[in-house]
């Protein structure tokens, strides 16, 4: 997809770069640069663009996988794409690490997994023999000692996250589980402090629904959490069944007891962070795509003429939907505290029911209508009333950041645009009759 003039002239000066970028996106002319640069592995790689979004010190960042092979361990290519040529500390250290190649005339920067800017020790932690003794060493002895281990990568944001799966064998047949994430620095400890008050809250106040699983080691060379799932099948997993209706009531509820909490997280996602973080993503959709920038734009900017009023910050999990919590029971048990602050309760609510429509026009076969209303009543019945207003603002922001997401899911690329149209709809003029 090519920058056109059209889609120029529709542009703020933030959101596209002086660079048209416009075929990074595009596998064959990607893999066509990593060949002229000679980079080891890419004159064999058939390349399918995977994932993009922005980050803080680039526009738009691309994740490629490597096709040949999908029975063998995972091949990323990451594509960093530089806002006007410019190279940011993380990318001059690599180029001069050689672990990165600056591929001037797509105005970006490759890496090949599992060399990372930001994460350490990717390579070691998802090697099984060198991952052995380090993982065997950070967790509590039980009983025996672990004589093989598996991982298996589950997950992977550059950068950001890298989630694997150890399975861990006992000399006596036994096989432990456990989840290690992996972090940027700081961020591990940090997300070891929000579990910790969290769990804290749960021991104390004894939250009817809400559970979480259990952080059992750290490895500090890796920037890395291990984690003990506890039991229980997503509510994702559950739409559809017999049981989806009692699943988004638990959600309901467990989101309740984690916004009535009295943690004190100290970030804060406010309704400007909200706004920050749209416009971010829609700058990396301009940068891949001029004109889709400017569709989602021309949106962008009437939700940011729509101004609720401003409700009190409650701890919230910033990321809550449908995968992001395990059914066992009457409980649900909270995943991926990373993204963990404080914000208005509509936030989080929005972007489940959000959520919700997405699995609608994905093909799950369910009405979401009825689930709204049944998560939304659990939620009040535990905690008090929503604001609408703000409900449906924050409906509408979700629905354009899952518009820029599935822009760069080459395989559900049509979501984006039904998204959009969602979102638009959203934005209607009924809503300055809310309350």
């Amino acid at each position: 997809m090519r920058a056109s003039g059209q889609g120029a002239a529709l542009a703020g000066p933030w959101w596209v770069s002086e660079r048209a970028t416009g075929p990074v996106t595009e596998p064959e002319v990607v893999s066509g640069s990593l060949k002229r640069a000679q980079i080891e592995g890419a004159q064999s790689a058939v390349l399918e663009l995977e994932k993009g979004w922005p980050m803080p010190k680039v526009p738009l960042m691309l994740l490629f996988r490597d096709t040949r092979d999908s029975s063998g361990p995972p091949r990323w290519w990451t594509l960093h794409v530089v806002s006007e040529g410019r190279l940011p500390y993380p990318l001059r250290v690599g180029l001069q690490q050689q672990r990165a190649t600056h591929l001037e005339e797509l105005g970006a920067v490759v890496q090949k997994f599992p060399d990372d800017l930001l994460l350490n020790g990717v390579a070691e932690a998802t090697d099984a023999r060198a991952a052995l003794p380090i993982v065997s060493s950070a967790l509590p002895v039980e009983a025996g000692a672990f004589d093989a281990l598996e991982a298996e990568v589950l997950t992977y944001k550059p950068g950001r996250r890298l989630t694997i799966r150890y399975r861990l064998h006992w000399s006596a047949d036994v096989t432990t589980t456990v989840y290690g994430k992996c972090f940027p620095g700081g961020v591990d400890e940090q997300i070891s402090g929000v579990t910790e008050a969290l769990q804290d809250h749960v021991i104390r106040d004894q939250p009817a629904a809400l559970r979480l699983p259990r952080v059992v080691g750290r490895v500090s060379r890796w920037n890395m959490l291990l984690w003990k799932s506890r039991p229980g099948v997503s509510v994702h997993d559950l739409l559809g069944t017999e049981r989806s209706e009692k699943a988004v009531e638990i959600a309901g509820q467990c989101l309740a007891e984690l916004h009535r909490s009295s943690i004190d997280w100290p970030r804060v996602h406010d309704r400007s962070r909200e706004i920050e973080t749209l416009r971010a993503w829609i700058k990396a959709v301009a940068t891949a795509d001029v004109v889709g920038g400017g569709r989602i734009y021309r949106a962008f900017q009437r939700l940011m003429d729509w101004e609720p009023d401003e409700g009190d910050l409650v701890p919230s999990h910033r990321d809550f939907y449908d995968k992001q919590l395990l059914i066992d029971g009457r409980q649900g048990s909270l995943l991926d505290l990373e993204t963990a602050t404080r914000a208005e309760p509509e936030l989080d609510a929005a972007n489940f029911l959000a959520h919700l429509e997405l699995r609608v026009l994905q093909g799950r076969r369910f009405g979401s209508s009825g689930l709204t209303g049944r998560f939304i009543d659990s939620y009040t019945d535990a905690r008090s009333e929503l604001h609408q207003e703000r409900l449906l603002w924050y409906r509408a922001s979700t629905l354009l950041r899952l518009s820029c997401v599935y822009f760069f899911r080459t395989k559900s690329r049509e979501l984006a645009d039904r998204l959009l149209v969602e979102a638009c709809e959203a934005l209607g003029e009924d809503r300055f009759t809310m309350n």
